[in-house]
């Protein structure tokens, strides 16, 4: 099953676990709660994240009854910020891991979750009231799941060289088909020019 789940079958397919993590994506950052609508929930059940579709251009869209009962047939769910997702769940057992992260001294300066895809749509168009519903699922997926597993707080710290250091490999491996492509773009481009003049 891929991670986006837009039907009640697919829904269906997975079963609730002791305990879960979601967050709901607005339809828009700088809008009030109030004032907008959900667009997306995350959620993860400890071993893998998925998305479900409520108000997006790039999905089916469930039913928000459907999700909110699948959520809470779970007996603890942790969301950042419980009064944000009360205007768009009625979730029984929440756990707001907000105030956990405040007990333990957690500097939310630092907690940055955007990807750029995120920066760039509301540096563009951040007054749009439904921009959330055309920046890619995929992209919010990311931005949850860095909410959830903390992964930029281990890069925000460091400086571009010890982060190459870390992640020479992954950029040799991004250069190796860089370089590929533009050589196969090169290949098809010779290769036509070469075949028009021999015609």
């Amino acid at each position: 099953m891929y991670f986006i789940i837009e039907t009640s079958e697919q829904l269906s397919k997975l079963s609730p676990s002791e305990s879960c993590f979601i967050q709901v994506v607005s339809s828009s950052d700088r809008y009030h709660p109030r004032l907008s609508r959900c667009s997306l929930v995350y959620y993860n059940d400890g071993a893998k994240g998925y998305i479900f579709p409520v108000n997006h251009s790039e999905g089916f869209s469930l039913e928000i009854a459907q999700i909110q009962s699948f959520i809470n047939s779970h007996k603890k769910v942790y969301l950042l910020d419980r009064k944000f997702h009360s205007y768009f769940l009625q979730i029984d057992n929440a756990v707001d891991l907000n105030f956990t992260r405040m007990d333990q001294g957690v500097d939310e300066s630092k907690f940055e979750c955007d990807t750029l895809v995120h920066r760039d749509f509301y540096m563009r168009m951040g007054l749009m009231p439904n921009l959330n519903e055309i920046i890619p699922i995929t992209k919010h997926y990311e931005r949850a799941s860095f909410a959830l597993f903390g992964i930029k707080d281990e890069f925000n710290d460091l400086s571009v060289p010890d982060i190459i250091a870390q992640k020479w490999i992954d950029l040799l491996v991004v250069f190796f088909f860089t370089i590929l492509c533009i050589a196969g773009n090169y290949y098809m481009v010779y290769r036509k020019d070469t075949l028009s003049k021999g015609e």
